[in-house]
């Protein structure tokens, strides 16, 4: 069972907050057209964005109470940036970035790419 945190993460680079938790017996759907997403994790979040832009109606739902502005992601692939773009968040994601332009990549104790 997944217990949310209920008192803010700390961080040196944002002021987290809790949000109230949301019982979803309290939301009325009556639009069979409506999609349901489990997660509001990357995958989940531009699974809603990209049905959004083709205007379907989302409910995105979360056990967590805490939304995070930054990433755990140290690169994204090539692949993952044009289904960003897709989605609408890729210039959102690049304004935060911190530029890579130098590095290597080590593939069993040997460099595969420098």
């Amino acid at each position: 069972m997944h217990f949310p945190a209920t008192q803010p993460r700390k961080s040196l680079y944002y002021q987290y907050q809790v949000f109230p938790h949301f019982h979803s017996q309290e939301a009325v759907v009556t639009d069979a057209d409506t999609v349901t997403i489990v997660g509001a994790g990357p995958i989940g979040m531009t699974t809603a964005l990209l049905l959004v832009k083709q205007g379907v109606k989302v409910i995105l739902l979360s056990s967590e109470l805490q939304l995070s502005e930054g990433s755990r992601a140290l690169v994204y692939t090539k692949r993952s940036m044009e289904i960003l773009h897709a989605a609408g968040a890729a210039e959102k994601i690049m304004s935060k970035a911190l530029p890579w332009t130098h590095g290597n990549s080590i593939y069993k104790g040997q460099v595969a790419f420098a």
